[in-house]
């Protein structure tokens, strides 16, 4: 396993990914920090596993959005 720093919403995290991977990963990770800004720009600073919950749900919401679109257009 290899091991990625990442930063969301102004705070550290380790995460282990397969080999190969780490571009994945951060590039997920810069997703999730855009919306644990926004959120924090919103809400102010909330404690990390709100602002992780918030941030998933809003993430969660845009894929839910585009699954429909995607559907719809098939």
């Amino acid at each position: 396993m290899t091991e990625v720093k990442v930063v969301i919403g102004e705070r550290s995290f380790a995460v282990a990914c397969n080999p190969g991977e780490q571009s994945d990963v951060i590039e997920c990770a810069k997703l999730l920090n855009d919306e644990a800004e926004m959120v924090q720009g919103q809400l102010g600073r909330l404690p990390e596993d709100k602002l992780l919950l918030l941030s998933g749900l809003m993430i969660g919401d845009k894929v839910r959005s585009l699954s429909s679109k995607v559907q719809a257009l098939e």
